[in-house]
């Protein structure tokens, strides 16, 4: 049987930090949600279902659904250079 001190502890520990997610696998899902429905057409509620994490969490690594898709065009634009660099071609 528990006891009080032990369910106290318990819930206090599910309510640290959740698990850290992967940055670039989550603005991968994101720039594909934003493509699919462009700027105005991804809800919230669209991005974090995706990108597998609440909105809390969308908030804290990207501030705004603004930030979020910057980031996201930067990672693609990121693509597109290291593609060139693998073919040895200049960008």
């Amino acid at each position: 049987m528990k006891n009080r001190r032990d369910v106290e502890n318990s819930t206090a520990r599910r309510r640290g930090r959740p698990p850290a997610f992967d940055r670039e696998t989550v603005l991968s899902a994101a720039r594909e949600t934003f493509w699919a429905h462009g700027y105005e057409g991804a809800s919230i509620a669209d991005l974090t279902a995706a990108m597998g994490i609440t909105p809390q969490s969308l908030y804290a690594a990207f501030n705004s659904k603004d930030d979020l898709y910057r980031a996201a065009m930067e990672q693609y634009r990121g693509l597109g250079s290291d593609t060139f660099s693998a073919l040895g071609e200049p960008i």
